[in-house]
């Protein structure tokens, strides 16, 4: 029997293509549905076919960095330069965060937010200010 590497590259390379362009058919229709800004390269953002509202950081036009998933509401303190989310975890649970902008407009996540967790009740404190909300419910 006679060795033909050519044949056995040539396979190889077609397998590979076949599969990262069938696999890149499942992204397909995915997409940005809704992108609003919050301040500089933060914003909210809704991806085709998911129902979850996430807090964004644009590293680029193309790059996001998750801050929040699943967003059930959003307060802008705009004096203070802070973002407090409630992330929905489940029918019984959520997640409280302050989100301490640093540099809005930088490129790196990193560099540009300071994010801890806080509890419940300051959140419904901080919840009965005046401040710029979103507010998104489950369907």
């Amino acid at each position: 029997m006679e060795y033909r590497p050519a044949k056995k590259i040539t396979s190889i390379i077609f397998v590979t293509l076949f599969f990262l362009i069938n696999g890149c058919g499942f992204f397909e229709d995915d997409g940005i549905e809704y992108q609003k800004s919050v301040i500089g390269n933060i914003k909210i953002q809704k991806q085709k076919n998911d129902n979850d509202f996430s807090l964004v950081f644009a590293e680029s036009d193309q790059d996001f960095a998750g801050i929040v998933q699943n967003c059930k509401i959003i307060l802008y303190d705009t004096i203070n330069n802070k973002i407090f989310v409630e992330e929905f975890i489940n029918e019984t649970s959520n997640t409280y965060y302050q989100i301490t902008i640093l540099d809005a407009l930088n490129h790196n996540v990193l560099n540009a937010i300071n994010k801890v967790r806080i509890y419940k009740k300051d959140f419904d404190k901080i919840r009965k200010e005046n401040l710029v909300k979103w507010e998104f419910h489950k369907p």
